[in-house]
């Protein structure tokens, strides 16, 4: 080969090192600002950036640009001798992390830019310092355009009293973190700190990090949250952040200064309580225009502003879990009820279980099914509206009625009812409905007469019952009508004389077992001497009525209270033997009994 042609070939390969030689031969360097501008300035092939690529950059400067590279990787250490860097640029590069470290001695730090890379996740630490000492004069922060899933819980930290502008829009967020709450800015200065999370992937809001609502004055905030994939707007978004709340959900929500616009909200019940609070107040006219958020879903609310332009009843819930397969249930918040329709469905009995009822309240419609009774279930406390009309209903028993105690409203036209339940009176008339049932007039049925009456206008007022093959309105049967009265005449005789039989009975089987002791007590309480009807008294040879016996003892002390006892009753003692052998002194007295 030649010796041109091999001193060519050095040339080039020369040439091409030096082309990519890390140390640059000069820094662009602007003594005015203090600024190193070395965007673009490497070729495509260098992606390690290294402290000794820098080597030649003055170390005073208070600005380093090093955007529009191709950077992929930094060392931790390339910014060390750096100690006066106020802006520091990386943006439109390829960088895929930041080290840890890589900003320990930038105490003047006040801007940082790191948009338009490859960034994946920011770590914990990224703005601290040696030692654990936190980068307190941060001011603005940019890392938008990146595809960042994750941020370290320690990132922006209680010590980032300066932060004005936070940018992590068009990145690859999940959730959203209280991020912007934890920097203890000042809230008196009048300058709002915004937080740019646009254009990411948000579908919720979450507290990992164990954040709690402190709020004393509104935070000077302003949360970017648009475009992203929020589709629920309930009162989880203030009870993750403030467990206990239980105030007025809008109110507290607006004090987060969280822009929500631009989202594929769902309309369904949930949003209702924040909606309900703006309808009732003065801030449904302000900035309305701004503030639009509007439907994504379901297909026919799609892009109506949910809160301006939709009506309060149509956020409902259509639920699945619990309701009966054949059935249709929704929790309406605005009627504070869980509406189920059971309509046309061939039901023999009321539903075994139902969803749960959110707000209490139960309006259940179970019209034109084969229902015989109205059975005892789990829910029946909860029913406030009962339809059943159509059905096969032979009569209501009370006790159903009872346990169905926030019931208001039933419907029980067209049904085989003969009477109703006097318990039925608790409801008021005009909201019942019986219409096109067989009633029969009976004493059981004249009650219903004062009830109607006291709604005369009411649908159903002029109601009637069948007595003897006519029909009669049962506003205006009474007892005397119906001969009620002969009833109750007959009712309390049937009692009386059931009464004085049972008594009877007693008597006379207490006379035949203790036929001495009742013949004593008529005596003693009534002053009547029954005839002598028992065997010892026809017996001739017994001539008195009482003997006593008893013991004299040694004095005699017994023979003068027996002799006392006697004399007090007047009782009239006709004999008295005394026993030699037996000691005992026996008193005969005449029959006085």
């Amino acid at each position: 080969m030649p010796a041109v042609h091999v001193l060519l070939g050095l040339t080039l390969v020369l040439m091409s090192f030096l082309k990519s030689f890390p140390i640059l031969a000069s820094c662009p360097y602007d003594n005015v600002t203090n600024t190193v501008d070395l965007s673009s300035a490497f070729n495509t092939s260098l992606v390690n950036l290294t402290k000794s690529h820098l080597a030649n950059c003055p170390k005073n400067a208070t600005t380093l640009n090093i955007s529009s590279n191709s950077l992929q990787t930094l060392s931790s250490d390339v910014f060390d001798d750096f100690w006066n860097l106020v802006t520091i640029t990386l943006s439109h590069n390829q960088i895929k992390a930041l080290p840890y470290g890589l900003l320990k001695n930038m105490r003047s730090l006040k801007h940082f830019d790191a948009s338009d890379n490859a960034l994946e996740t920011l770590d914990d630490d990224l703005f601290v310092g040696l030692s654990n000492v936190p980068l307190v004069n941060l001011v603005t922060v940019n890392f938008s355009h990146n595809n960042i899933s994750e941020i370290g819980f320690n990132v922006f930290h209680k010590d980032m009293a300066l932060i004005r502008d936070v940018d992590l829009s068009f990145n690859s967020l999940l959730s959203f973190e209280p991020w912007p709450y934890i920097p203890q800015t000042d809230q008196h200065d009048n300058d709002d700190v915004i937080w740019n999370f646009q254009n990411n992937f948000i579908a919720s809001l979450t507290n990992k990090m164990n954040w709690t609502y402190d709020l004393i004055e509104d935070y000077e905030f302003e949360v970017y949250l648009q475009n992203n994939r929020l589709r629920v707007l309930n009162t989880n978004m203030v009870k993750i952040y403030n467990p206990g709340f239980a105030g007025d959900y809008l109110t507290e929500f607006i004090t987060y200064n969280i822009n929500i616009t631009q989202n594929p909200f769902f309309c369904d019940c949930q949003p209702h309580v924040y909606v309900k609070a703006l309808h009732e107040s003065i801030m449904f006219y302000l900035n309305a225009e701004e503030n639009r958020v509007r439907c994504d879903g379901p297909p026919h609310l799609h892009g109506i502003d949910f809160f301006h332009d939709m009506e309060l009843d149509e956020f409902v819930c259509n639920l699945t879990d619990n309701c009966p397969s054949e059935c249709f249930c929704q929790e309406r918040p605005n009627s504070h009820e869980l509406f189920v329709d059971c309509r046309n469905k061939g039901l023999t009995s009321l539903p075994l279980t139902l969803p749960h009822a959110t707000y209490g309240n139960i309006s259940l419609h179970l019209d034109n099914n084969n229902i015989m009774h109205l059975t005892e279930t789990k829910y029946n406390h909860q029913i406030r509206n009962l339809t059943i009309s159509n059905n096969k209903l032979t009569f209501i028993d009370s006790s159903i009625i009872m346990s169905m105690n926030n019931l208001k409203i039933l419907n029980l036209d067209n049904n085989e009812i003969n009477y109703f339940p006097k318990e039925l009176q608790l409801l008021a008339f005009p909201n019942v409905s019986m219409s096109g049932n067989p009633l029969l007039c009976g004493c059981n049925m004249t009650w219903m007469a004062d009830w109607i009456n006291l709604s005369p206008d009411a649908k159903d007022s002029h109601i009637t019952c069948d007595y003897d093959g006519d029909s009669l309105p049962i506003s205006t049967i009474t007892e005397d009508d119906l001969l009620c009265s002969y009833d109750k005449i007959i009712i309390i005789l049937s009692v009386t004389i059931g009464v004085v039989i049972g008594l009877v009975s007693m008597v006379t089987i207490t006379a035949k077992r203790c036929p001495y002791e009742t013949k004593v007590l008529l005596y003693k309480f009534f002053n009547i001497h029954p005839r002598d009807k028992y065997k010892v008294d026809q017996e001739p040879t017994k001539e008195y009525d009482a003997y006593i016996s008893y013991y004299q003892g040694e004095q005699g002390e017994e023979d003068i209270n027996v002799l006392m006892y006697i004399t007090q009753r007047n009782i009239e003692c006709i004999d008295v033997h005394y026993s030699e052998t037996s000691n005992v002194l026996m008193y005969i007295t005449q029959r006085t009994i």
